[in-house]
């Protein structure tokens, strides 16, 4: 949570206030759509102050099934709005 964002604010931002900035990914082997795991990571986040004063959250995400399906991406998220 965002010191100075009551839980009201956050929820209030949570989606309207996020941008995709950059997005890549990886597909080794096809997933089952019906039945597949995630695990999302985000660390190193920073205040950047330009025009616009955002939060950057650099994040990567991995999935895979059971038949050993497998992808991963990484994504950077700007969150707009912030205290």
């Amino acid at each position: 949570m965002l010191r100075g964002w009551s839980i009201d604010d956050y929820c209030q931002h949570q989606l309207s206030s996020m941008l995709i900035r950059k997005a890549s990914s990886r597909f080794r082997k096809p997933l089952n759509p019906q039945k597949f795991s995630a695990r999302l990571l985000c660390r190193d986040l920073q205040v950047i102050e330009r025009t616009w004063r955002y939060l950057k959250v650099p994040c990567v995400i991995e999935f895979w099934d059971e038949n050993g399906g497998a992808a991963s991406g990484e994504i950077e998220l700007a969150a707009l709005n912030i205290p």
